[in-house]
């Protein structure tokens, strides 16, 4: 960071001499610009949690529905599609991939 993208109240409140305030102001304008970047977001697990809870349904759904099996074969097979097309959006959500020499999940 520049000297021109120090907030004013930074600029000149600390004793540039003490290498324990410099640190310290340092960590908070690290801080702020690091939290003005990066946003903590649970859409992704809300999203996992929804679909969690519809692959649940769906499971309860086809082992107990009250009709017997050859009248239920079309909502078994809803259901199987349902729980594979699911599956694989719940688990695109947890995609690991290499990243300069470690592993980055997304």
């Amino acid at each position: 960071m520049s000297r021109a993208e120090i907030p004013l109240e930074h600029r000149a409140l600390y004793n540039k001499y003490d290498q324990f305030e410099v640190q310290s102001v340092f960590n908070e304008i690290t801080d702020d610009y690091l939290k003005a970047q990066f946003r903590k977001s649970n859409r992704i697990f809300l999203v996992k949690c929804v679909i969690g809870l519809l692959l649940t349904i769906n499971v309860w759904l086809s082992h107990w529905y009250p009709l017997p099996w050859p009248r239920n074969y079309y909502l078994l097979v809803l259901c199987v599609v349902f729980y594979y097309a699911a599956r694989y959006y719940y688990e695109s959500l947890d995609i690991v991939k290499k990243h300069e020499g470690g592993f980055v999940s997304f």
